[in-house]
């Protein structure tokens, strides 16, 4: 039978240290009737999105995140030395001020934002995302909640582990453009007397002058603030309250039967989608390798990172190519194998 009290030991761990699982093809022929089969999608994904059908952050992500939920690693994403919380907060809103600047794409009318939208869970919902020239890019967005918390930042394994490293990628990639910025592009910003106030606020220190604060923005400052600010977009939901505080009301009876099913051995789920975060790699203290899988195309085989299945109901299609319009054919196609 199926455990739906309250979380011990096994739960934190299996989440981490299930073994990788054995051929699908297996389970699909395990699952011999339609209830069956209908029971683990409705379970498991309820687990995986319990507490995620609400508005954007007031009702997603908790206002307190319980004790033990990961901190942000600002350090390792950005480069830039840890300090205070108030040059902390000034970093990071003119971060946040960059990631919602056009002026930073090539046809001045594209954001960062425009591909990770808050009202869209940080990612578009579209099956691809499109470039600031229109450009239909090779995968879908996703979300960016907890991103400072993952190492695998890629669809593609072997990518960027820091996320200042990852932003070269959207913002000077050219076959497809995605931002397509420009270094000649810093100039409009350096000239902006309310990013120059808000640069000196960020105190960020100066490469070579010890005792002196960066008063001009570059490409490589540019990416560290834009990197502090992705790594401050945490979202703990009642599932973390249930994880670190045992709290057993946050987490329905059925989301509870899906997360023992997600965890067991014989369906192997947290084989590759493993760690609190359900995928996509932590830091820190709970630390996990990066989980691939192949897929094939026409052309290729792309080896893919298993991303993070947080907040998974609200952020469809599914797969790197937004080839899965829901979690039912998600799920359906994993069962057959």
């Amino acid at each position: 039978g199926l455990s739906t009290g309250s979380p011990s030991a096994s739960d934190w761990s299996a989440l981490a240290q299930i073994p990788t699982p054995r051929v699908i093809r297996t389970l699909g022929k395990r699952i011999k009737t339609l209830w069956l089969q209908s029971f683990w999608i409705a379970a498991l994904a309820c687990a995986a999105t319990s507490a995620n059908a609400g508005a954007f952050q007031t009702e997603h992500c908790l206002a307190k995140t319980p004790q033990g939920f990961p901190e942000a690693d600002y350090a390792f994403h950005s480069g830039l030395p840890n300090t205070d919380a108030a040059t902390t907060a000034a970093r990071n809103q003119l971060g946040e001020r960059f990631f919602n600047d056009p002026r930073l794409s090539t046809t001045g009318t594209y954001r960062c934002a425009s591909c990770h939208d808050p009202q869209a869970h940080l990612g578009d919902r579209r099956a691809r995302s499109v470039g600031a020239t229109g450009a239909l890019l090779a995968h879908n967005a996703p979300s960016l909640w907890n991103a400072g918390l993952k190492y695998a930042m890629n669809w593609e394994a072997g990518g960027p582990e820091r996320l200042a490293e990852q932003h070269r990628l959207p913002l000077t990639n050219r076959d497809p453009v995605e931002l397509g910025f420009k270094p000649e592009l810093l100039a409009a910003l350096n000239n902006d007397p309310e990013v120059r106030a808000a640069l000196a606020s960020a105190r960020l220190p100066h490469a070579t002058t010890a005792s002196a604060f960066v008063e001009t923005l570059s490409y490589d400052v540019l990416r560290a603030l834009l990197a502090h600010y992705v790594a401050s977009l945490r979202c703990a939901t009642p599932f973390d309250q249930y994880l670190f505080e045992g709290k057993t009301e946050t987490l329905s009876a059925s989301a509870r039967a899906g997360l023992r099913l997600f965890t067991s051995e014989r369906l192997g789920c947290s084989g590759c989608h493993r760690g609190p975060l359900l995928g996509g790699g932590l830091r820190g203290n709970h630390s996990f390798p990066a989980i691939t899988q192949s897929r094939a195309r026409a052309d290729a085989i792309y080896v893919l990172n298993t991303p993070s299945l947080r907040g998974v109901g609200l952020t469809a299609p599914y797969f790197f190519d937004g080839s899965a319009a829901d979690l039912d054919t998600v799920l359906t196609l994993y069962a057959q194998g």
